[in-house]
This record gives C-alpha cells, sequence and structure tokens, in this order.
C-alpha cells in the first residue's frame, strides 16, 4: 500500500516537472520572439560580400516609433553609413523592420570570379532563370572579355525596373 502511494507520487511528480518545464520552455520562446520584433536588423542587397563587416552595425533594439530608414540611421546616430553606402527605401520597412544596403563604389568587396558563376548564383539574388542561363553562358565565355559581356548583357537586363538596377548596380559589385 505504502508502495502505491510512493509510486502514485513520484508520477504526479514527473507530471508536474514535465508541465513546469513546457511552460517554462513556451515562455521563453515566446520573450525572444517578441526580443527578435523589437530590432532592426540591417543586411547588405544581393548578398553582396564586403571585405570588412565590421562597417555593418549589429542589430539595434527598437527604442520609438520608426518613420524611414535614413531617419532611423539619424536618430541612432550612424551617420558613417551614409559615407559606405546607399540606403535602399522600402515601403515595408515599419512591418520587416529590415534597412537595406547597397555598398558605394569606395567599399571594399570580395568579388567572385565571372569564370565561377551558375544559375544559382543569379536566381538567388532574384534573377529569372532565362537571364542567369543566358548571363551564366555570357560570363563563363573565355573568349570574351569582361566588358564585352557586360556590353551584350546590357542589351538582356532590359525591362523592369529590378533587371536594370541589378545589371547596373549589382553585377559590377558581384563580379570582376
Amino acid at each position: 500500500m505504502l508502495r502505491k502511494i510512493l509510486y502514485i507520487v513520484v508520477i504526479i511528480l514527473v507530471i508536474l516537472m514535465t508541465l513546469l518545464s513546457m511552460f517554462l520552455k513556451n515562455n521563453n520562446i515566446k520573450s525572444s520572439n517578441l526580443k527578435y520584433n523589437d530590432v532592426v536588423t540591417f543586411k547588405v542587397q544581393y548578398d553582396i560580400s564586403l571585405k570588412d563587416e565590421n562597417i555593418l552595425p549589429d542589430d539595434i533594439v527598437i527604442n520609438n516609433e520608426l518613420s524611414t530608414e535614413e531617419n532611423f540611421i539619424q536618430k541612432n546616430g550612424l551617420f558613417y553609413l551614409f559615407d559606405y553606402f546607399k540606403i535602399i527605401s522600402s515601403d515595408n520597412f515599419k512591418q520587416e523592420k529590415i534597412i537595406t544596403l547597397l555598398p558605394k563604389e569606395n567599399v571594399e568587396l570580395i568579388r567572385t570570379s565571372r569564370f565561377l558563376v551558375d544559375d544559382v548564383f543569379f536566381t538567388s539574388r532574384g534573377v529569372s532563370i532565362n537571364n542567369a542561363k543566358k548571363s551564366v553562358l555570357m560570363f563563363l565565355d573565355t573568349n570574351k572579355t569582361y566588358n564585352m559581356c557586360m556590353k551584350e548583357l546590357k542589351k538582356i537586363y532590359v525591362g523592369n525596373n529590378f533587371n536594370r538596377f541589378f545589371f547596373n548596380e549589382a553585377i559590377p559589385r558581384l563580379l570582376f
């Protein structure tokens, strides 16, 4: 009889401990989500690699109402970002809380050889599969110089704003 009572007490304690650990774990997840939602992060557009990643600020906790990317940068005293980056404005900044930066010409970058690109290199950056395939074929042609490739690709990257912007801004920062 005493043994049965002891087993029941042990089972009840195990159940209580399990419920308590589940409750605490659930609360930690909720608080970390809140923490994540209360910060603004910085990312470099098109996954352009910087030689010095330290010029990118760490995530910043939001202390007041968000308005624009430029306003947030100024309020947080990050004026140096204007020297190194073009700030890409987004209509969804208040919801996403991500500031997208495009390095200026004076920023040292890690570029990829044009002979090492593949379709994924372009499609992962938002380029259509058709333009990606044409770009890869062009860049892998050893009979053409980089400038010749860019001249021919200018005819491909027309139409919408994304294509023109990617051709004019991203390719020169990504490839050599």
